[in-house]
């Protein structure tokens, strides 16, 4: 874009949009000839291209002595769009003294930037939420500072988001205007309205999934990889321990079925241990690690590696998911007890001394 633009600033001119801006700055100029003005734009490409633009092309700009400045991430190389953080000090700095009276920035100074003569923030093909709208709107300081958005036809959906923007920053302002309106034993009161209609909500939402829980109760799935299909274990013997780990109580995987490798160094947590072992499947598919809870070795299983089939309906296969929370939907999960630590002591087989090491 800001090679296109360099060797075709003809073509550029044509742009109602880039024509639209220029207007509006020479127009600020003539009636405030000391402002300063904020152009924003999407990414570090166009800041280029719009200053190349308005130094050839904004005569009324240049004759007036109108000095432009571009500011972008200081975690880009110069050679994509990034300044130093030391430029970046230095541009801010003459912007403020007036050295500089248009600066054409990335996002980058939306929240932050205090420039009390700051009268005119324009953003040009670039409109993202209503918090960002509010930031950069908010950079113009100065008394009767004027906000703009240059959308071009072809990108009309911009302004409707625009729009939208507006109508919930609306709404925002009318809210925050009935709070201040209210008591502090009123707003009290409203807050705890709120948190019960809330709770009331979670309370549903939990019911709700006790529901899909109880109509897959006794429904029982076969655990398999998801690299070659193999049975490793069945969802039955799948345990949760502290609300996150789902530990096989399954002696076979880690006797016939898996096949350990250690690969990291062990992390401990309280009561939990990553071992830093791999358990690798027969295909050699990682579905599982081997951790150490309440000083016994488990298998835990990836639920990113794994599938649950139905056995009563081997068409009805869920998986691989991204999270355990969605097996929530079909999967009734059992919490770790005494019982199951008891029983799982008994059939735990030995395990290698150098891949319990947490070393």
């Amino acid at each position: 874009m800001r090679d296109y633009c360099a060797s075709n600033l003809s073509a550029a001119s044509c742009s109602p949009a880039l024509n639209q801006l220029r207007q509006i700055l020479a127009e600020q100029f003539q009636r405030q000839p000391d402002s300063r003005a904020l152009v924003f734009v999407q990414q570090r490409c166009f800041t280029g291209v719009v200053k190349s633009f308005l130094v050839s092309k904004a005569v009324e700009l240049s004759t007036a002595g109108v000095q432009i400045g571009v500011i972008t991430g200081a975690n880009a190389s110069g050679d994509s769009g990034g300044i130093t953080q030391t430029s970046q000090s230095e541009l801010l700095s003459q912007f403020r003294n007036g050295k500089v009276q248009i600066l054409i920035s990335t996002s980058v100074t939306e929240e932050g930037l205090d420039v009390q003569k700051c009268n005119a923030v324009i953003r040009f093909c670039h409109v993202t939420n209503e918090i960002a709208m509010v930031q950069s709107r908010g950079r113009g300081r100065a008394e009767g500072s004027v906000y703009h958005v240059i959308v071009p036809d072809e990108m009309n959906w911009l302004g409707d988001k625009e729009r939208l923007n507006q109508s919930r920053d609306a709404m925002m302002t009318e809210a925050v205007a009935r709070l201040n309106q209210l008591t502090d034993e009123q707003f009290v009161a409203k807050v705890q309205q709120e948190q019960t209609l809330l709770r009331q909500e979670a309370r549903q939402q939990r019911q709700i999934r006790a529901a899909q829980a109880d109509a897959n109760r006794g429904t029982v799935f076969s655990i398999e990889c998801v690299g070659c299909d193999r049975v490793l274990t069945s969802s039955d013997k799948l345990r949760i321990a502290q609300d996150c780990h789902h530990l096989a109580l399954d002696a076979e995987l880690l006797t016939d079925r898996l096949t350990p490798k250690k690969q990291s160094a062990s992390k401990s947590f309280t009561n939990f241990t990553a071992l830093g072992v791999a358990l690798l499947c027969r295909c050699g598919n990682h579905v599982a690690n081997l951790c150490r809870f309440k000083e016994l070795p488990f298998p835990e299983l990836k639920i990113q590696q794994v599938k649950f089939v139905d056995k009563s309906n081997p068409g009805a296969v869920h998986g691989p998911l991204k999270k355990w929370k969605l097996a929530k939907k079909f999967l009734t999960e059992l919490e770790m007890e005494s019982a199951d630590m008891i029983a799982w002591a008994e059939a735990v087989p030995d395990i290698p001394e150098n891949l319990l090491s947490e070393d």
